[in-house]
């Protein structure tokens, strides 16, 4: 990722990977983020103490940033399953977070889904917890945070947690990602009913995996064509990518094996003699 020459309308130009004094001056030019509770917005930092400036206030010098955020919606969209030429989904950026224990974000009209931009900053701790329909996971990007930076994306229909910061300070951009068009927004379908199934199948076939009629391998064809170039997980479409991702999930929690691969059908034989 190029460097975003990140710009706060209250300090100026701030260097990355980011140093204490300069976290430090970003708290001091910040408000400390609010959380929910019922119709209230509160704010206690034993629930979150997390710094937050809102998008006004930053700016990018490096033109290149833009181009860069543009990737990270078509992969972020491509991941989530999201056909972008019906939602024409609209990125926008929502706060500048800086964080000292974990926090999320509230939505906005339209919003579909978060993408969390984790620019270089040294810090411990802070994994992200996503749980839906049952399925968990656990995402945890702090090591060697202050070398590199590190996207995460997810449905706002996900239930996430971000465990408290252990040392250091982690600055964060949040995204939110708005459907613009009247087609139907996209969402996390609750596939808890198809994934037992598939558990279920797995589970048979390994069972009875020495017996005459059992299959080596199961194929599924997917619905749309794919080049060479492009037969990988990211490059996923539409429903393509969710079942991949479903598939991929089971069967690494099963230890089974899932590949993508393109296959050629050639029919022989002699052709039909109409005298």
């Amino acid at each position: 990722a190029p460097n975003p020459v990140l710009r706060l309308n209250t300090l100026g130009r701030i260097g990355l990977p980011l140093s204490q004094r300069e976290a430090m001056h970003i708290a001091a030019n910040s408000r400390q983020a609010p959380f929910g509770m019922g119709e209230r917005t509160l704010v206690d930092t034993s629930v979150r103490d997390t710094w937050e400036m809102d998008a006004t206030d930053v700016s990018f010098d490096n033109p290149a940033w833009k181009t860069f955020i543009d990737l990270v919606v078509q992969e972020a969209c491509a991941r989530l399953g999201v056909n972008i030429a019906a939602s024409k989904p609209r990125c926008e950026l929502y706060k500048l977070l800086l964080y000292e224990k974990g926090s999320h974000t509230e939505k906005v009209d339209g919003m579909f889904a978060t993408i969390i931009v984790i620019l270089p900053s040294p810090f411990a701790g802070g994994s992200a917890h996503l749980s839906h329909a049952g399925q968990k996971a656990a995402i945890d990007q702090s090591k060697e945070s202050w070398l590199h930076t590190s996207v995460m994306a997810w449905y706002t229909d996900v239930t996430h947690e971000i465990k408290p910061i252990q040392s250091g300070y982690r600055l964060a951009l949040s995204y939110n990602l708005v459907h613009t068009t009247t087609s139907l927004r996209p969402a996390l379908s609750d596939a808890s009913g198809p994934i037992k199934q598939i558990r279920h199948i797995l589970l048979s076939w390994r069972q009875n995996l020495y017996a005459e009629d059992s299959p080596q391998k199961i194929i599924y064809l997917l619905q749309h064509r794919y080049s060479q170039a492009n037969c990988r997980g990211s490059a996923m479409k539409g429903t393509d990518a969710h079942v991949v991702a479903v598939l991929d999930s089971v069967s690494q929690e099963l230890k089974f094996r899932v590949g993508l691969a393109l296959i050629e059908c050639h029919l022989s034989g002699p052709a039909d003699d109409m005298g």
